[in-house]
């Protein structure tokens, strides 16, 4: 009974101390909401003919339902992207002082009370503020003849989501705390966990863009390929999921696509889930002596290098080409690559050693991730894996397209993207419009090409 009444004080102190968090927020989602749904019904009511529901005009009760409520959810989400951040920084900060930690950790309390007393602490700063805003807002819509029973549904849906990306996002920054004894390498870390994917997703787009001939993605390209082939398991890429509208679809339906992937939040729950207790277990074999270090865990080290050294080098690359003449793309790529690598290595042997003397230690992993560095390149470089040569079978044939350009001129098409609105050229258009089935003659010039060695713009879907 002890151990429980501390474990409840534990929350109250932990909430007085940081009066200041739930101040913030409530003042945060008082401009976010109320004054923003002010602002919009006020615009609305001036320029009503140019909201559009489809094709027919929308009027303020579906504006505020499907809208506000709906399709506007990923404006709020960066909000609570931002207060999940602050409230886990603020809440854990103390695992980076050693008088504070062993103080906390002097309590008759277990280490997993401690833990979620203040994991559930962060939750009750975010989700009141909210859930009360959200409440006038309601009022507010009441006011304006905008509230009808598909709101309360609307709301409640709003409510949910919000509440799985904060937790989403709020347990992705409690492990970078956790895993991190410093403040500045903590937001760091929290940084690199929320994008990791979507960046390393978009870079595996661009090399294969540069590097082979045959990667052609038309239609939306990098938008289309953003909503259909990101790898999600992180924060960033999960919301582009989320929010990304239905590809390939008309003009009117995309103005009529006004939800959000309500299917996909249960995938962003249990990612929540994931990331809140493997923070709880990091937390558990945490060393109280690793307060102040840049990482807690010595296991972890060269496999954070590699996955932020490789990565930021290739990145800088593509830099480099892009900026540099088409004739020395080559050679400034491979500058780029080479030279920051070799930054990237430094920066983190300081960052972990908290000390620039540090910079040219552990050089069996600097060789080694310069190794793996090389060994990318030469297989994108000299297309070790056969892409652009490959051809598949006949069986795996569902229909293929093929394109001459300036044989057949075609004026553009629009296209609805996943972010917006695309012109599609003639070349796009056919390779992403045409199906060709049966034809011999297609796959016999796709087939002497590749054994040539030839450049040919085909596109071949494989049968589901």
């Amino acid at each position: 009974m002890i151990s429980r009444n501390l474990y409840f004080k534990l929350v109250k102190q932990d909430f007085r101390k940081r009066i200041w968090c739930p101040i913030l927020i409530f003042i945060v989602y008082f401009l976010s909401l109320e004054v923003r749904l002010l602002m919009e019904t006020e615009k609305y009511l001036k320029e009503a003919s140019e909201y559009l529901y489809g094709e027919d005009f929308c009027d303020i009760a579906t504006y505020v339902s499907h809208f506000f409520f709906g399709r506007e959810a990923w404006m709020i989400s960066i909000v609570t992207c931002v207060v999940a951040f602050l409230c886990g920084i603020s809440g854990y900060s103390y695992l980076h002082d050693k008088t504070q930690l062993d103080t906390y950790h002097s309590l008759p309390v277990s280490r997993t009370q401690l833990f979620w007393s203040r994991y559930l602490s962060g939750m009750i700063q975010f989700f009141f503020p909210f859930v009360i805003h959200t409440l006038f807002c309601a009022g507010i819509a009441a006011g304006r003849g905008a509230f009808t029973i598909e709101t309360v549904s609307s709301m409640i849906s709003y409510i949910t989501l919000q509440l799985v990306v904060f937790v989403l996002a709020y347990g992705t920054t409690v492990l970078a705390v956790v895993l991190t004894g410093n403040i500045i390498v903590s937001i760091l870390g929290t940084g690199v966990l929320f994008v990791y994917s979507t960046a390393l997703s978009v870079l595996t787009y661009l090399l294969s863009d540069r590097f082979f001939h045959t990667y052609i993605i038309y239609g939306n390209r990098l938008d289309a390929w953003l909503s259909e082939k990101i790898w999600c398991f992180s924060p960033l890429s999960m919301l582009l999921r989320l929010f990304a509208r239905p590809n390939n679809t008309t003009m009117a339906a995309a103005q009529k696509f006004y939800k959000y992937d309500t299917s996909y939040v249960w995938v962003m729950a249990v990612a929540a889930a994931v990331y809140s207790m493997a923070a709880y277990f990091a937390y558990l074999k945490r060393g109280s002596e690793r307060a102040g270090t840049s990482i807690v865990f010595h296991v972890a080290e060269p496999v954070i290098k590699t996955m932020i050294v490789i990565p930021g080098a290739f990145w800088t690359a593509v830099f480099f080409s892009e900026i540099s003449s088409d004739t020395a793309s080559d050679r400034w790529f491979l500058f780029g690559l080479a030279f920051s690598f070799v930054t990237f290595c430094i920066l983190m042997e300081i960052i972990f050693r908290l000390d620039i003397r540090g910079a040219f230690m552990r050089k069996k992993q600097f060789l080694f991730n310069a190794v793996c560095t090389g060994l990318i390149f030469v297989v994108l470089r000299y297309d070790v894996t056969g892409y652009d040569t490959y051809v598949p079978s006949d069986a795996q044939i569902q229909s293929c397209a093929i394109s001459i350009q300036q044989l057949i001129p075609l004026t553009q098409n629009v296209q609805v993207s996943p972010f917006g609105f695309h012109h599609l050229g003639a070349d796009e258009y056919r390779m992403a419009n045409m199906e060709i089935q049966g034809n011999s003659s297609v796959m016999e010039l796709a087939q002497k090409a590749a054994k040539e060695q030839q450049i040919g713009r085909a596109s071949c879907r494989e049968r589901v």
